[in-house]
């Protein structure tokens, strides 16, 4: 079951600056390219520069860049290959005329910096972050063995279905920084513990089945209910965030 939640503002210390946003100074692209039918195609992906005051938390920034903004017309931009420059650029101004965008990505970038002043701070409670956290554990297909494929990335989750009626954007680069840092960790428990769970799910709800459409929907939504009382995604995230705590444009309650 998706839970929505009220919308809470206090009013407690923030920082935000005034600078106007310079997203070349952050955001970088690359360029890939590969032959089709004896013609030269090529790819741009946008990323978060390194050795920026952010590149230790470049994944909330890339989240920004790929998630719940305008969709590129990206063959348009393919289509002035080779003329790369002329693709950055492009793709450049595209990502700045997104003010949904650059909005998130200011507040996001301003406790980082040294200029900042002091305004009003969004706040979180701890059950919306537990449901946030659970729709990046998306249950996308059954296999032949009737065992269920899930997938846990930025484009492809729960997110959009959960149709919130509040503003989880700060929230959601933040569960998908700590979630992906804990990933890549060479001492993950995260990965083991969704696996466990999605089995048993699996199992359970495979001995009720009707049709392999609801079995993959029964498994989906019953991931996303486990993961909300799931302690230890709960215990990583809390520890994320107080490591992280005076770099974030938000407050846990």
């Amino acid at each position: 079951m998706f839970m929505k939640f009220k919308f809470i503002l206090l009013a407690l210390p923030f920082f935000s600056y005034s600078q106007e946003l310079v997203l070349s100074d952050y955001v970088g692209f690359h360029i890939t390219t590969h032959e089709k039918e004896g013609i030269t195609k090529a790819r741009i992906y946008p990323l978060i520069k390194e050795k920026t005051l952010i590149s230790d938390n470049y994944r909330r920034f890339e989240y920004l860049l790929y998630q719940y903004s305008n969709p590129v017309d990206g063959n348009n931009i393919k289509a002035l290959y080779p003329d790369t420059v002329k693709m950055k650029e492009t793709y450049l101004t595209f990502l700045s005329a997104d003010k949904n965008r650059t909005k998130y990505f200011k507040e996001t970038l301003a406790p980082f910096m040294k200029n900042s002043v002091a305004v009003d701070q969004q706040v979180f409670t701890t059950e919306e972050l537990m449901d946030v956290s659970s729709k990046f554990f998306y249950c996308t297909q059954v296999m032949p063995d009737n065992k269920i494929r899930h997938k846990t990335c930025i484009g492809f989750n729960g997110i959009a279905e959960a149709q919130w009626e509040k503003d989880y954007m700060l929230l959601e680069a933040f569960c998908y920084e700590a979630i992906f840092t804990d990933l890549f960790s060479d001492a993950s428990k995260l990965a083991p513990e969704v696996q466990a769970l999605k089995e048993a799910l699996a199992v359970q709800k495979f001995s009720e089945l009707k049709t392999q459409n609801e079995y993959l929907l029964d498994v989906r939504l019953g991931l996303f209910e486990a993961l909300e009382r799931n302690e230890l995604l709960k215990s990583m995230l809390l520890s994320y965030y107080q490591e992280n705590e005076d770099n974030l444009a938000f407050k846990l309650e």
